[in-house]
């Protein structure tokens, strides 16, 4: 059975990396739509992702006592009703990057998880992530200013910002 209704994650051996992703919109077979992690310690990491839920908590760990949750920076996990983070999964908002606020995708109702132009997660992740890919899925460079605010810095998410208002040029005739 598949606990996580995003990602069902288990098991652990050495360092594993979960970097820059968005799990959205899905259902779990019991209480966990985001994401559900078992068996992990801190060797496991999560960076730059934004992980929801429209209800219960889109980060579930279900560690033994004498492990670690994973390694969160610069994460969104954010659930619309009830607590953002459930199980051993200690709440990491406001610590090491982490956020949890609404993403502000675009059009989620027709799977568009593209970012709006002004939300927490635009130029918020960590550029010096481990295993940081140099390209987002849509295949545009990673590190980008999508802010506008002249600073290239990486999204959180799969997907880099790029939806900047027009340049307005106010001495132009």
């Amino acid at each position: 059975a598949c606990f996580g209704g995003g990602v069902d994650w288990g098991g652990s051996t050495g360092t594993n990396l979960f970097v820059n992703n968005t799990i959205a919109d899905n259902e779990g077979f019991l209480a966990w739509p985001g994401m559900h992690v078992s068996g992990f310690d801190a060797r496991n990491e999560l960076h730059n992702n934004i992980i929801t839920a429209r209800t219960g908590p889109a980060l579930y760990c279900e560690n033994a006592a004498t492990l670690f949750s994973p390694t969160l920076t610069s994460n969104d996990i954010f659930s619309g009703e009830g607590a953002a983070y459930g199980g051993t999964c200690a709440d990491q908002t406001g610590l090491n990057g982490n956020i949890s606020m609404d993403p502000v995708f675009l059009g989620a109702a027709n799977r568009d998880y593209r970012v709006a132009m002004t939300p927490p997660v635009v130029d918020a992740g960590n550029d010096g992530a481990p295993g940081l890919p140099s390209t987002d899925l849509a295949g545009f460079a990673r590190v980008f200013d999508g802010n506008g605010d002249g600073v290239a810095r990486d999204d959180m998410g799969a997907l880099e910002s790029r939806n900047r208002a027009p340049v307005v040029n106010a001495g132009a005739d």
